[in-house]
């Protein structure tokens, strides 16, 4: 994986393309603060498949940096235009000028799995055909191997902060690297076990923290690896009725 975030290969897009920060911001109808803050901490989960699409890349390579920034049919587009003349490049650029799609809300929809299933890479042909597994929407981009866990326990649950209690749906983006402050699911290398916090950094160093204050926060050492970002959640319909 590539160890830059998602900003840095925007701004690599926009130079190929000859698009500046202000312009592209326009184009996807927000404030030039919000395209900086996307630079340095990254395109929100929400953005990543806009983004994407608008730039003519792979959404996997825009989130984490992994594979190529283009389908293989672009690259085959590509070594075309490469070996025409001026005047059909010319034109080339004109019709893509006038074909490039307008960014729209976009609806995705994910597994449900366990928390066990989670410890392995899903297979998502395999959910795909199994008429047991339950799919939810959202409008986030987690990847193609993106799935939602219900949060267990009360350790991020609570009457202060924001809160995921019990049941709450979490939809995981596996190889998003988190910023600081963001939820995270983390694995004990030894066992496997995963658990659900929020990344923090104090003096230098990053916890797993709970929300809840009467769990203890765990240093992330070696011991723990981060196994996925949250980019949005489902409170459960319990609350509601």
């Amino acid at each position: 994986m590539n160890n830059q975030h998602s900003g840095f290969r925007l701004r690599l897009c926009l130079r190929a393309v000859g698009k500046s920060p202000s312009e592209f911001a326009q184009l996807m109808g927000v404030s030039n603060q919000t395209m900086n803050n996307w630079f340095s901490r990254g395109v929100p989960g929400r953005k990543i498949l806009p983004v994407a699409k608008f730039l003519d890349v792979r959404p996997e390579w825009l989130l984490t940096g992994e594979g190529a920034p283009l389908y293989e049919n672009q690259l085959a587009e590509i070594r075309r235009v490469m070996d025409a003349t001026p005047e059909q490049r010319e034109e080339w650029v004109k019709e893509r000028q006038q074909s490039r799609p307008v960014p729209s809300p976009n609806a995705f929809k994910y597994p449900e799995i366990t928390w066990q299933q989670a410890t392995s890479p899903i297979d998502p042909l395999s959910m795909a055909v199994d008429t047991s597994v339950k799919w939810h929407s959202s409008d986030a981009w987690a990847g193609h191997r993106g799935f939602w866990v219900r949060v267990v326990g009360s350790s991020m649950a609570s009457s202060t902060h924001i809160s995921f209690p019990e049941g709450t749906l979490i939809l995981i983006a596996p190889g998003q690297p988190p910023n600081d402050g963001q939820f995270v699911i983390a694995r004990l290398k030894e066992s496997d076990e995963l658990t659900f916090k929020q990344l923090v950094r104090d003096a230098g160093d990053l916890y797993l923290k709970p929300l809840n204050s009467s769990y203890p926060m765990k240093p992330l050492d070696d011991s723990w690896e981060i196994a996925g970002t949250v980019v949005d959640a489902k409170l459960p319909q319990t609350l509601f009725t």
